[in-house]
Formats: structure tokens, C-alpha cells, sequence
């Protein structure tokens, strides 16, 4: 498959002997293997689906007599010589009645697993590293529609693969190793589907994963697989009721064959557009009406008499507090501040509380109490809080409570931390619709074109993944880089929320980040020395 002239510079590459452009299409190109499979598509056209399945460059031709076989062939050899496509003798099979094709044998009887896989899979040692169990799971997989339950099977597997725990391997680890590798050695032939007989699909679920096979009866009334299938269930499958787990798929094929008698698009709108349909989901009585809540203490925080002329005393060296207390002397208790036996007590959101003064000793002791004491238990900040504002009252209660606890020796030794550890990488928000969120980046000091560009800015959108590649300079400043970003991106899609870019010195000064301030945009900066924070525009400009 020849490469158009014009596009060969492309696949420029340099050897110490020069450089080299490919004339026709070679191996590992991007769009190679589409373009490739169109082209067999559109030569195979006439007979594809009706004696030929096709895979790339695999073709297999499949008939019911050898009369009609020698036909089939002289069709598809005719057609790849008028496209002037060629086939190697040494890799062709002719006139067979079982035969490999893409890893399966296949004969009249139905496909089967490849006994050279099966042979690999039955002598594989135990894996002694997440790498080693990924390459055993990667070919287990291959074979996973001719077993029974596989997702089950293989869960204690799976739940290896998780990053976040160390890899060790248990003894149910081994136990579904060993079941697995059983149930593959001894997979039973699969019918190849036939739309004349009757078929069924049986389902089953357990509390980890669910399974299916579709199975087909001939006219004997033999019932032979066709294919499995399973998966894992998710977090918040693992909570519906046995019933629902598996029901749920034939609830989502209904709803789906439902909405394709519909011509509709799916078109996100924000909350706070949403007025209508919001505020209708919103109306009050649909709601249910919580619960009264009692809380039950067996802890209540009081004065001690004694602590009555320390309250006095302090309130007399707390001008504060004698100022309120003078202009509210007569005071009745439905008052904002009112007294009472020479204290002062306040009125906030209907309930009376006493008024502390400005003294650490008296309030260092009141959250001693409320949190040290031994019927306290050392809670934690809200109920604390919660526990002091039901009866005292002073500037900056929740600041000074919090302080408190946070300076609690015994808390800190004891209590888990459940804040994020300072330091580690954290994912990017994913966006809500396409060109959201944009991430660009440059591929720089490139042979100059006949234009003079010598450079590409690239622009590409997080959901969607469409890319944008733009001409630009080396020596671009970020005045350049500005009008690159609105004739190319604002001016088709729109003013994104973020954009994701590397430290750059063109994103990191005054005047782009002046700029995105105004035009309300985020832009949020991969980590330094860390280019895989934008690893989706750094794969883009890979390739």
C-alpha cells in the first residue's frame, strides 16, 4: 500500500547514513492498520460474509462441498489480483478441514482453543511479580469466552493488580491460579453460531462478579455453548440485591431497545442552567421528611461555683464585656445580652448562653472539659464544638476549639489521619463535555518548511481526545502562542474552563496568565519534572 507523495515526509527517519522517507505503508504506523483493513474490505466486498471472514490480512475461506470450496477460492484470488494485492504461498492453506485462525482452531465441529497456547498457559510457572501475573492474565484473557464463570474465577487475581497494596501471593491467589489454568486446559469445543436454531442465554451472579453463556440447541435437542462471558461487579453493584444483580442486564437492553426507536443526542447542561427540570426535582414535598434527631449525652459541660468569681473577675478586666454589661444592666432574658446573678448570658439563634470573658485560664479549662475529661473521650473537632456552643459563648469559639484539638498531644499519637499526605500527585478533574478542558504543549526545533514554521503547538481536548496541530515558531512569545490559541481553538470551540499545560516560561509569565485570569479559565500546571501530569498531550505529540 503505497504512501501519497505528498504525505512521505512524514515518515522521515534518520540513519547515520542519511535520511530516509518509507514509499509504501510500513509496521507501526498510527492509522496504518485502518487504512489497510478499508482497503481489504473494499477488495473483498463482493464475497466477505458470504464465504470469507476477514481480519487484516487474515482471510479465511469457509464452504459447504469442495466443489463450491475450489469456487470460493478462484473468487477471492481473482478479486486480490485485480486490486493488485498478493498472497504468500508458503503461509496459505488450501482444502482444510480444521484450521488456525487468529489464534483458534476452527473445523466444522465448532472453535476450539490452540493447543500451542493452551500448552503455554498449562506450563506457566507461578508469577512472582505483578509484571509476571499481568503477562499470564493478559493470555488468560484470550481465552476467556470458553470458560464458565472467568471473572470469578480469576478475581483473586485480579485484586493483585491492585497498585495500591503490596503484591502477595496468598494461598486462594495460588488456588485460582491452578483453577484457572484447569478450566483453560479443558475448554470445551464452542459451536460456531447458527441463526436457524433456537438459542437461550443463562445468567448467574455472585456477590463478586456475574456470567453468562449463550448456548444453542439443534434438532436432537443437544445444547452446546456458543460463548461465556463475565465480569467483576463494581462497589456499587456488589450492594443491589441477588435479583438485581442478575436482572440488571436485561433492565439495561429493554431501556436500550426502547430509546432506538428515538432520533435523540445526549447534550449536558449544567446544574445551574437546568432551571426547570432542577427546581421541578427539587419541589419540597417530594422530599422525605428526615427525623427528628435526639442526641443522648452522657457528657454535660457545667461552671463549678467556684469558677462564679472567676467569671466575675474576669468579666471586670474584659472592657468588652463590661461595656455590654452596662448598657444591657436592665436587661429582660428574651434580650440579645441579658444578666443574671452577675453573669452575662446572650441570646443566639434561640438559645441562652453564657458569656465567657476574655481569659485563657477560664477558657483553656472549659475545653479541657468539653475535651480531655474522661467521660469526654478526646472527640474530635465538630463534637467539641457542637458540645461547647450549646452552653458558652465567645469571639472566635470554633477557631480556638480547633487549635485545641489539634495541639492535643494524645490525639495525635492515636488518631489516624484522614487528610491526603502532603506531596502526593493528584489526578485532573475529568471534564464534563468536549473542549472543556483543552491541553496543549509545543514540538519544537523541526527542519524549517517552505513557509518558515519550524515548530507545532498542540492543542488537545481532554474528553473527546481531537487534536489540533498547529504551524508555529521556536521562538514564538506567548503574545504568538495567544493568537495561535484563539484562531485555532476559541475561535471553533469556545473559551475552555482549564487548560492544562507544562512550566513553561510563556504560561508561567505575567501575560498569559493576566490573560486566562480575564477570560475566567483555569490553568492548571503539570508538576515539575513530571511530564506525565500531561501525559495525554505528550502521547499526542509522540506520534
Amino acid at each position: 500500500m503505497q504512501i501519497h507523495p505528498d504525505d512521505r515526509h512524514k515518515t522521515a527517519f534518520r540513519t547515520r547514513y542519511g535520511h530516509y522517507e518509507f514509499n509504501v505503508v510500513p509496521f507501526g504506523l498510527t492509522n496504518a492498520p485502518a487504512w489497510f483493513s478499508t482497503l481489504m474490505r473494499t477488495a473483498l466486498a463482493p464475497v466477505i460474509d458470504k464465504c470469507v471472514v476477514l481480519y487484516l490480512d487474515d482471510i479465511l475461506i469457509y464452504s459447504d462441498t469442495e466443489e463450491e470450496h475450489i469456487e470460493d477460492i478462484r473468487k477471492v484470488l481473482t478479486l486480490l489480483r485485480e486490486h493488485r494485492l498478493y498472497a504468500k504461498l508458503s503461509k496459505c492453506s488450501f482444502m482444510q478441514e480444521e484450521t488456525e485462525f487468529l489464534g483458534h482452531i476452527i473445523s466444522k465441529d465448532g472453535i476450539k482453543t490452540n493447543g500451542g497456547l493452551v500448552k503455554a498457559i498449562r506450563e506457566w510457572p507461578q508469577p512472582r511479580t505483578l509484571r509476571e501475573l499481568l503477562q499470564f492474565l493478559g493470555l488468560a484473557n484470550f481465552y476467556r469466552q470458553y470458560v464458565k464463570g472467568y471473572a470469578d474465577i480469576a478475581l483473586p487475581l485480579t485484586e493483585l493488580l491492585n497498585r495500591t497494596t503490596p503484591f502477595t501471593w496468598s494461598r486462594k491467589a495460588q488456588a485460582a491460579f491452578n483453577k484457572l489454568k484447569a478450566a483453560i486446559t479443558s475448554a470445551p469445543v464452542l459451536r460456531i453460531f447458527d441463526p436457524a436454531l433456537s438459542t437461550a442465554i443463562d445468567t448467574d451472579a455472585s456477590g463478586f462478579a456475574i456470567g453468562a453463556v449463550l448456548f444453542q440447541t439443534d434438532q436432537f435437542g443437544r445444547s452446546r455453548p456458543v460463548a461465556f462471558t463475565s465480569r467483576k461487579l463494581n462497589p456499587a453493584e456488589r450492594n443491589y440485591p441477588s435479583t438485581n444483580r442478575s436482572y440488571w442486564q436485561w433492565r439495561q437492553a429493554r431501556w436500550m431497545e426502547l430509546l432506538q426507536e428515538y432520533n435523540f443526542d445526549f447534550r449536558y447542561k449544567r446544574g445551574v442552567d437546568n432551571i426547570v427540570p432542577d427546581a421541578l426535582s427539587r419541589r419540597p414535598d417530594h422530599q422525605d421528611k428526615p427525623p427528628d434527631q435526639t442526641s443522648l449525652a452522657s457528657l454535660q459541660v457545667d461552671i463549678d461555683p467556684s469558677l462564679h468569681d472567676q467569671l466575675r473577675q474576669g468579666y471586670a478586666d474584659d472592657p468588652k464585656c463590661m461595656k455590654i454589661m452596662e448598657l444591657h444592666k436592665d436587661a429582660a432574658p428574651t434580650d440579645r445580652y441579658f444578666l443574671s446573678e452577675g453573669l452575662l448570658f446572650t441570646n443566639i439563634a434561640g438559645r441562652t448562653r453564657l458569656c465567657i470573658p476574655d481569659n485563657d485560664k477560664i477558657r483553656n479549662q472549659l475545653l479541657h472539659d468539653a475535651h480531655d475529661s474522661k467521660l469526654a473521650g478526646h472527640l474530635g473537632f465538630d463534637k467539641t464544638y457542637d458540645l461547647l456552643c450549646r452552653r458558652f459563648y465567645w469571639p472566635r469559639l470554633a477557631k480556638d476549639t480547633k487549635a485545641y484539638v489539634l495541639s492535643c498531644d494524645l490525639c495525635q499519637r492515636n488518631k489516624p489521619s484522614l487528610q491526603q499526605p502532603a506531596g502526593l500527585y493528584m489526578p485532573l478533574a475529568i471534564p464534563g463535555q468536549r473542549w472543556d478542558t483543552v491541553s496543549m504543549d509545543f514540538i519544537v526545533k523541526l527542519p524549517k518548511t517552505a513557509r518558515g514554521y519550524d515548530a507545532i503547538t498542540v492543542f488537545v481536548d481532554k474528553l473527546s481526545k481531537q487534536v489540533h496541530f498547529c504551524p508555529s515558531n521556536t521562538t514564538d512569545t506567548a503574545a504568538d502562542v495567544a493568537r495561535i490559541f484563539f484562531r485555532e481553538v476559541f475561535r471553533l470551540h469556545g473559551m475552555p474552563r482549564a487548560i492544562v499545560s507544562d512550566r513553561d516560561s510563556r504560561f508561567t509569565g505575567h501575560f498569559w496568565t493576566t490573560l486566562m485570569g480575564l477570560m475566567d479559565t483555569k490553568l492548571d500546571m503539570s508538576t515539575s519534572f513530571h511530564p506525565q501530569s500531561d501525559g495525554q498531550t505528550e502521547r499526542a505529540t509522540v506520534h
